[in-house]
């Protein structure tokens, strides 16, 4: 933006599946440079299936609706059989560069069971 602020969202996919059922959106939030996304998404999943899924998160700055200039602002991936689902917890990660493993700025990711 011109005014040196962000309009971030978040785009998660579960991964390995990035088609439209393995991809969740937050909306955006205007003029904000530390946004909260307090925004509930549910993917279906059997136990068994968790072990082999990772849960990446794409934070972008959206832009003008017709550029074609999409600003990724920082990525995390979660290794989803590290977390343990059966209850709910609150856990801090690192966000990096797109295409680097460069911690840049922490991001909380909330879950209920």
């Amino acid at each position: 933006d011109s005014d040196n602020l962000a309009d971030p969202y978040v785009k998660m996919y579960l991964l390995p599946d990035k088609s439209s059922s393995g991809k969740r959106k937050t909306q955006v939030v205007k003029n904000n440079l530390d946004p909260v996304f307090d925004e509930t998404f549910e993917f279906s999943l059997k136990q068994e299936e968790i072990a082999d899924r990772d849960l990446e998160l794409t934070i972008r700055n959206d832009t003008k609706f017709f550029s074609s200039n999409i600003k990724v602002m920082g990525v995390v991936t979660i290794d989803l059989s590290k977390m343990d689902i059966s209850k709910a917890a609150t856990e801090w990660f690192d966000l990096h560069p797109e295409d680097s493993d460069d911690a840049e700025k922490p991001v909380s990711v909330e879950s209920d069971v």
